[in-house]
C-alpha cells in the first residue's frame, strides 16, 4: 500500500517565464492550505475549545444566556467558521466538532451528560442552528461560488 506521503504531487507552474516555488503547505488570508491534511481545522477547532472555556469560566454564571448566546453567535462562531468552506473534514473532526459545540450548549441550556438530552433538542430549546450545518453551508456556498466563476 502506497501512503500519501510517498506519493509525490507535484505540478510545474510556469507564469510569465517565471516557475513558481512549490511548498507542501501555505496559509492565505489567516488559513493554512495543504494537500496533505486539513492541521487548519484542528488549528481552529483547538482555538473554538480555548474560547469555549474561556467563556465558561469568565462570563458563564454571571450574565444571561441571551448574552452568552449573543456573544457565541457573534464572536466565537465567525472566528471558528473563517475558510471552513474548504475544509476536507473527516467523520472524526465532524463528531469532535460537534461535541466542542455542545461542551457550551448543554450547560448553557441547564443540562448535564446524564440528563440524556440529545443534540437537537438542545438546540431547539436553544433557538440555535448546529454548527456542521453552518460549516456544510458554508462549503455550499464556496462550492457555489467556485462554479459561477468563468
Amino acid at each position: 500500500m502506497i501512503s500519501l506521503e510517498q506519493i509525490n504531487l507535484r505540478t510545474k507552474i510556469i507564469i510569465n517565464d517565471e516557475t513558481l516555488e512549490q511548498v507542501s503547505q501555505f496559509t492565505y488570508l489567516v488559513c493554512s492550505i495543504s494537500y496533505q491534511f486539513s492541521n487548519d481545522a484542528e488549528f481552529k477547532l483547538a482555538t473554538f475549545l480555548q474560547l469555549i472555556g474561556t467563556i465558561k469560566r469568565s462570563i458563564f454564571k454571571k450574565v444571561r444566556t441571551e448574552t452568552i448566546l449573543k456573544t457565541y453567535n457573534t464572536l466565537v462562531l465567525p472566528t471558528f467558521l473563517y475558510g471552513s468552506g474548504n475544509w476536507p473534514l473527516t467523520a472524526s473532526q465532524r463528531q469532535r466538532i460537534e461535541a466542542a459545540e455542545m461542551k457550551l450548549l448543554r450547560p448553557l441550556a441547564g443540562y448535564i451528560l446524564y440528563d440524556h438530552k440529545t443534540k437537537d433538542y438542545i438546540r431547539r430549546e436553544l433557538q440555535i442552528t448546529g454548527i456542521l450545518t453552518k460549516i456544510d453551508e458554508y462549503r455550499w456556498n464556496w462550492l457555489s461560488h467556485l462554479q459561477r466563476m468563468p
